[in-house]
């Protein structure tokens, strides 16, 4: 192992161990660890400036060596989650809401688990809080078909009626992403028969089928032009590669 990877194991195995025994000496730590006084006390002044984004004063692990022993201070997010309030647990299960036709029996263990853990006081308000807020209907049962056709790389065929269009067209398209904005929900994906990126509206959606046909996302590397470029795997640089060299025999 190198002597890298040999620091950035103990480095790993100091900051827990330090904070299940607290206050451990400097040699007894040093013998747990395998390293001469003088090589730990290195690594304990490389692990103060270990911390999270803004890196403020706060943000990083507090450790310091006092009376030769050693102690470690871990903000609240290193270590147990914190307890939700009655109101910060329903809005937590009113944002869950919208993944519902997703998530399905998932989503639902965990709200159960969520009401579980709370006090008896939170857990009051939360029932009623979630009595008067309802956004299942901000959900459409389509998002699950959606989200799938994203996650397994699959086409989905669907009629569009666009806005101003009278009836709607039958469309083919391999979807990037699925996301809500201002409480609608859309389709971000490479139309089949346009051959170009578009947007689409799920509530101007219909008769929506999840296809068998994969797909690769070789068409969003090439829409950046030569602006991308491919680093790995190997088969998606090729693929990239011979979808650029027939877009250009096209061309001729």
């Amino acid at each position: 192992m190198s002597d890298v990877h040999e620091r950035l194991r103990r480095l790993l195995f100091v900051v827990p161990y330090v904070a299940r025994h607290r206050g451990v000496t400097v040699d007894a730590l040093a013998k747990e660890l395998g390293v001469s006084r003088e090589e730990l006390l290195r690594d304990l002044e490389l692990l103060t400036m270990v911390g999270r984004p803004p890196f403020q004063p706060d943000d990083f692990i507090d450790l310091h060596v006092e009376n030769d022993q050693v102690w470690v201070d871990l903000d609240q997010r290193f270590s147990k989650p914190p307890r939700l309030t009655g109101p910060e647990a329903a809005a937590l299960a009113a944002s869950a809401e919208l993944l519902r036709p997703a998530a399905q029996t998932a989503l639902a263990s965990a709200l159960g688990k969520l009401e579980r853990i709370l006090p008896a006081g939170a857990k009051k308000m939360y029932r009623e809080l979630g009595s008067a807020v309802n956004a299942r209907s901000q959900a459409p049962e389509a998002l699950g078909i959606l989200t799938r056709a994203v996650e397994e790389r699959r086409a989905l065929e669907f009629d569009y009626a666009g806005p101003g269009k009278a009836a709607a067209e039958k469309r083919r398209v391999e979807p990037a992403e699925v996301f809500n904005h201002r409480g609608l929900w859309y389709v971000h994906g490479w139309d089949l028969g346009r051959g170009s990126e578009r947007l689409f509206r799920l509530d101007r959606m219909t008769g929506i089928v999840l296809t068998d046909r994969k797909f690769s996302p070789v068409q969003w590397v090439l829409s950046f032009g030569g602006e991308a470029e491919v680093v790995e795997p190997a088969w998606a640089r090729e693929a990239v590669s011979r979808a650029a060299l027939g877009a250009l025999e096209g061309t001729r």
